[in-house]
């Protein structure tokens, strides 16, 4: 008997000295889970969530990732182990969820629950580029003849991005649209990412109808691309019936010519080389203007060697502006034609680093000098001019980009209202005598 108790007290004192040694060693369970996530592979709906929860060292731990709905709600997601590891998860669908991964830990000190809970936002696939299209409308009288269409019709169409970092315009994109007894074609610019475009049409088959042929034309209705309508294209919905009304021209008869150039100026960089001054700019887009109807009544492209003409002109007073995407054109003006048959050549212009600008010869007898200043600029509603001398008898006249009159006075003013104005470039002209100066005005 003494033994078996001795043998009894042995025991007892050997449980209590492991009971004693595993609360020393043991460490209050401490509950702070915490995890990050990231969108994983190809499929945008699937995430990769890492456990990044600091905790005590006890061998109890246990996580689950579940998925909470309505507030209230938890769903089972995935298990996941311990600090560092990882888990994966594909959601149904893009939205916004609440992922919680809940956490359980207990020692012979004790024991401890908690969750850490965290949004997610699921974008899912991006939306594919969304289509640009629209319709190409020939000229025609819906009231004198509503039956009309034109047995072929073709068009050569260009999609023109405006870059907001440069501010400016290339065109990237282009396509040929035709049909057959119809008033109009579409177009179609597939697939084009986010941005701000403009779209312009020329008729390729320089269709006469009824003495009216069609001059290109920028969407909706514009032959010079500053005051042509922006496209602001987005994936959120495709941009459609960005349609582009024709514009025509008047096929003219008459004894007239008027011709000219179009070179290059000072500061005027191509793609890898430096172009000397007076080399010839081709290809460039030059409309002339009836000033007595206000209409556009012809148009040409420079040639090969920067020439361009208009031939067959009744007599009368002609505009003519160029129009080069990137660039402000100041149009010349007051060119006349008179019944006797008048040849008019060396109507030319200069390109320079912003703008095309006349250099003809009708422009050599004046002398430019700074005749007054103007604040504020930009403007939004008033223009001010400040007189730098004494003038009695000036003419001040403002046009807009394409060389169209907005303002006209016969005497020095000393201010312009052009809050009707719309947004865009002016030039401002102010003559006095011999005396000539010009001013870029800017509408906000």
């Amino acid at each position: 008997m003494i033994i078996m108790k001795s043998t009894f007290l042995s025991l007892v004192i050997l449980a209590a000295g492991w009971l004693l040694s595993g609360s020393a060693n043991a460490q209050q369970p401490s509950c702070n889970p915490d995890f990050t996530y990231a969108q994983t592979g190809s499929n945008t709906l699937t995430y990769t969530f890492t456990n990044t929860t600091v905790a005590s060292s006890s061998s109890y731990q246990s996580y689950a990732l579940l998925l909470l709905t309505n507030n209230s709600y938890l769903t089972y997601m995935n298990s996941i182990g311990g600090n560092g590891s990882t888990a994966q998860y594909t959601f149904n669908a893009p939205g916004v969820y609440k992922v919680v991964l809940s956490m359980s830990d207990s020692s012979v000190l004790g024991s401890c629950n908690a969750n850490d809970t965290q949004t997610v936002v699921v974008t899912g696939p991006p939306a594919p580029n969304a289509n640009l299209y629209g319709n190409i409308f020939a000229p025609y009288d819906s009231i004198a003849n509503p039956t009309y269409v034109y047995p072929n019709l073709s068009f050569k169409v260009w999609l023109i991005q405006h870059d907001a970092n440069t501010n400016m315009l290339t065109a990237v994109d282009s396509q040929i649209v035709s049909a057959t007894n119809a008033i109009y074609v579409a177009y179609n610019f597939a697939g084009k990412p986010n941005g701000d475009y403009l779209v312009k049409a020329q008729d390729l088959m320089n269709i006469n109808n009824g003495g009216l042929y069609m001059v290109p034309t920028y969407h909706t209705s514009s032959i010079y691309w500053y005051s042509a309508a922006t496209i602001n294209h987005t994936n959120a919905m495709p941009v459609y019936a960005q349609n582009i009304f024709m514009l025509s021209g008047a096929q003219t008869t008459g004894p007239g010519f008027i011709g000219g150039d179009v070179t290059q100026g000072a500061n005027r960089p191509g793609a890898g080389q430096t172009l000397a001054v007076g080399d010839p700019v081709s290809n460039m887009d030059i409309y002339l203007k009836d000033e007595a109807t206000d209409k556009v009544v012809a148009h040409t492209t420079t040639d090969a060697q920067g020439h361009y003409s208009f031939a067959n002109l009744p007599a009368g007073s002609y505009t003519i502006f160029p129009d080069a995407l990137n660039f402000e054109t100041i149009a010349d003006e007051h060119i006349t034609v008179d019944a006797s048959g008048s040849a008019i050549g060396n109507r030319n212009f200069t390109q320079t680093a912003t703008k095309v600008k006349p250099t003809s010869p009708t422009a050599l007898t004046n002398v430019t000098v700074a005749l007054a200043g103007v604040y504020p600029n930009p403007v939004t509603d008033k223009l001010n001019i400040s007189w730098k001398t004494q003038v009695n008898n000036a003419t001040v006249k403002m046009y807009n980009i394409i060389g169209e009159e907005v303002y006209s006075a016969a005497k020095p003013v000393t201010g312009i209202d052009m809050h009707h104005l719309a947004k865009g470039v002016y030039v401002l002209k102010i003559t006095a005598g011999d005396a000539v100066q010009t001013l870029r005005i800017s509408k906000q």
